[in-house]
């Protein structure tokens, strides 16, 4: 917080004076923005509006915080479903929000000079496209630059790598709240792209089905969510006898979980088996599979042989399932290591292929 703080100072006194990007990455669940490379926003893409009169009553961390349990007459509203742009009323509300806030923070006196840098998804549509633009130019932004987000993923692996990257074909997966973004590609190049409407919301919404059928427990997103981030357990499997102790250790293990009952209505905390909610993971993983083995079919032979031998990266805010790298190394028989920083990989690609 305080290195943000410290950048958004120094930013106030001098942007007037330099060539300024900020780059939108809307997704369905979060919303990141980066000004010049340097991260101002990272917040759930939500907004709380009042249903009688319209109005914004709180955006990002404060409307998810009430998702499910909204006061009285108000709605959260995700504007964004399949990374594209659901109802465009809601959200020019919500980027108009996200700017007055940052404007407090920076001085946007030069919003109508600067760069507006947006990614879309493959299944963006011309409509899309002009929906986002007309929405940026609404709220000040003169300048508007759409890049296709598949260029912008391999362009900020290469710049943001766990490990050295070969430099021939590789496989890129961004797994996203409602879809995900498979990419082939070399060197900042698309080959091949294709968007799996398969995302970690369906693992998320599994976990609460499971506890409501099996356990007669009600949890909100957030707590299901979080639940899916904590759960240890390795998906791989085949471990070595002495790893195997610890596999079941944490298949074993038990988490207290507190809701709603649904046989009284009534505030409850139960002790729940991982294993549970282990095998209804399982289900939904199994299914994630199965499209993404029919969107690598899809893949010239030559690229896919390439890709599988020098291994995918996995990035996005779905990859952080504890063992999900493990999981599908051993489905595709191939090596997977995610990204050092999710999060960034596309806002950095953004400002790379804008260049």
């Amino acid at each position: 917080m305080f290195r943000t703080q410290n950048f958004l100072t120094k930013t106030k006194k001098n942007l007037n004076f330099n060539k300024v990007r900020v780059c939108f990455d809307v997704g369905s669940f979060y919303t990141r923005i980066t000004v010049n490379n340097r991260l101002i926003f990272n917040q759930p893409t939500c907004l709380l509006i009042s249903q009688d009169q319209q109005a914004v009553l709180s955006f990002g961390d404060q409307a998810l915080s009430v998702f499910g349990k909204e006061p009285n007459q108000t709605q959260v509203i995700f504007p964004i479903k399949q990374g594209v742009v659901y109802d465009q009323e809601q959200f020019d509300l919500y980027l108009t929000a996200v700017i007055k806030q940052l404007k407090k923070q920076v001085d946007w006196s030069w919003l109508a000079r600067t760069e507006a840098i947006y990614s879309v998804p493959q299944s963006a549509t011309e409509l899309d496209k002009k929906i986002i633009t007309q929405s940026l130019t609404n709220i000040g932004f003169s300048k508007i630059t759409l890049i296709p987000k598949v260029e912008a993923l391999i362009s900020g692996l290469t710049q943001l790598k766990t490990q050295p990257l070969p430099e021939s074909q590789i496989i890129a997966l961004d797994i996203g709240d409602q879809t995900t973004e498979l990419v082939v590609g070399v060197e900042g190049f698309s080959n091949y792209s294709r968007t799996i409407n398969q995302g970690s919301k369906k693992i998320t919404l599994a976990i609460q089905s499971c506890l409501k059928l099996q356990h007669d427990l009600l949890i909100s997103y957030q707590q299901a969510t979080k639940i899916k981030h904590n759960l240890q357990y390795d998906f791989a499997g085949g471990l070595s006898a002495e790893d195997d102790k610890v596999y079941q250790v944490a298949a074993n293990s038990r988490i207290n979980i507190r809701g709603i009952s649904t046989q009284d209505n009534m505030v409850s905390t139960k002790t729940i088996k991982s294993q549970d909610l282990i095998k209804s993971i399982e289900k939904e993983l199994e299914k994630f599979v199965h499209h993404l083995k029919r969107a690598l079919s899809l893949v010239k032979s030559e690229q896919l042989i390439a890709g599988l031998n020098n291994g995918m990266v996995l990035t996005g805010g779905g990859c952080q399932l504890f063992g999900l790298d493990d999981y599908l190394a051993q489905q595709l028989q191939t090596n997977v290591q995610r990204s050092a920083q999710p999060y960034l990989d596309l806002v950095t690609g953004m400002g790379l292929v804008s260049r």
